[in-house]
């Protein structure tokens, strides 16, 4: 009886530390590293101004982030509930699980970056790119830049 009652209070008592440790604890994907395109604008910044748009400009928008989300957004929520009972097993770490997650997130972002295809690029943007040496005729992929510099991070 004892042994069972000591049992249950160190579950207890690492169920609330996990907790804890949880509401300190997030993580971030996207563009955050402050990476910039070599002519110093920021790449989160263009990320913005494609996944709305620029109107005064002609840029139509040209979301992924927001389907990336609303295609993915319960696939994350589970896969890290399904690696809660590895962090009481002791075979991982909070941080090593919201690590693990994250990068699925960047996964995710990239492959939803790589499905635009509407509204097709404009043809004084294709001639723009083929003169630089660029034959993609593709929105989002024409430096990668931006698609290069999706990462996340774990915060406490």
């Amino acid at each position: 009886m004892v042994e069972a009652s000591f049992k249950l209070t160190a579950r207890g008592n690492a169920l609330s530390k996990f907790i804890a440790e949880a509401k300190r604890s997030e993580m971030e994907a996207g563009f955050i590293d402050g990476a910039a395109y070599p002519d110093g604008e920021s790449v989160a910044s263009v990320a913005k101004d494609n996944e709305y748009g620029v109107m005064q400009d002609n840029q139509p928008p040209r979301p992924f982030m927001r389907p990336a989300v609303a295609n993915n957004g319960k696939k994350w929520v589970s896969l890290f509930g399904s690696s809660i009972p590895g962090m009481f097993g002791g075979g991982l770490t909070l941080d090593e699980s919201m690590g693990m997650l994250g990068e699925v997130v960047v996964t995710d972002i990239r492959k939803s970056i790589r499905a635009v295809t509407k509204p097709s690029l404009a043809p004084l943007t294709i001639a723009m790119r083929k003169a630089r040496g660029n034959t993609s005729t593709k929105p989002l992929e024409d430096t990668m830049t931006m698609m290069n510099n999706v990462s996340h991070k774990v915060l406490k």
